[in-house]
Formats: C-alpha cells, structure tokens, sequence
C-alpha cells in the first residue's frame, strides 16, 4: 500500500488564524487612522478677533507703543506712560499700518482726566472696542486708570 504524506491540520488551522487576527487588528488599525485624518481634515481653526487682540495687547506690552520703560530701561507691561500717548507715537507703533483710537482715564484724579488720541488716519466702519483696566504713570506717579482701544475690524 502506498502512503501519502498527510499534513498537520492543526498547523493549517493555528496559521490561519493567526492570519485572521493580524488582518482583522489591521483592517481595524486602518480604519482608525482614516477617521483620525477626516476628523482633523474638518475641524476649523476658529481664531475670532485675534488680530484684534495683539493690537491692543501690543499698546500695553511693547516700550515702541505706550508701555511704561523704568530708569533701568524695563518694559512694565500693563503700565501707560502718560507722555507716550501722542499721534506721534501711535503712528510709530503700528507703523501706519492701522486706524487705532485710545482713550485713557485717570480714574484717580478729581475731575476723571482724560487724554483721547488716535493715528493719522482715525478708525471708521466697522470698529471693535475694547476696555482694559491699567496703572498710569504720570509725574513721577503711579494712577489707577481705564484704557479703552477702537480699531476697524
């Protein structure tokens, strides 16, 4: 009688599923991944007014702008000096770039002072308007004060 060579069927059977699992762990991988890629393929960036908001951050934080610089040549953010408020020096800190109107109020003194200035150019239109709680320096003195920003959007 004539013998054929019989194969194992429990090795057929143990790599056959092994090749199940790995397809099904990376069909499920791949789908996965898919919809991580659409899902961020949608989602928008939604920024607001920010251009808005490093404007008036940049009034309050840059030297070039109106922010306060001490003896020892600091920049004190959230500080007005009181003399840099001038046509001059808006039109300096944004390069004439933007129509920008600030007002400033010493809410220290008696009669609530105000010094309201703006670039060249004054902002018209639509306009966005923002109002900060700051320290004024002025005559050697520190002020508790309201400064209030309008740009064109």
């Amino acid at each position: 009688m004539i013998k054929f060579y019989e194969f194992s069927r429990k090795g057929l059977a143990d790599s056959s599923i092994f090749f199940i699992l790995v397809g099904i762990v990376l069909a499920f991988m791949f789908l996965l991944f898919a919809l991580t890629v659409t899902k961020y393929r949608v989602v928008s960036v939604e920024t607001g007014d920010l251009e808005f908001n490093v404007l008036t951050q940049r009034l309050t934080y840059s030297p070039n702008c109106l922010a306060y610089t001490d003896q020892e040549y600091r920049t004190r953010p959230q500080i007005i000096d009181w003399t840099k408020l001038t046509i001059q020096q808006l039109d300096d800190c944004y390069n004439q770039s933007y129509q920008v109107k600030v007002s400033v109020y010493n809410k220290d003194s008696f009669n609530l002072e105000t010094k309201t200035v703006s670039t060249t150019d004054p902002p018209g239109g639509l306009l966005n308007t923002v109002t900060k709680q700051v320290l004024i320096f002025k005559d050697g003195l520190f002020y508790e004060g309201e400064i209030k920003v309008t740009a064109q959007k």
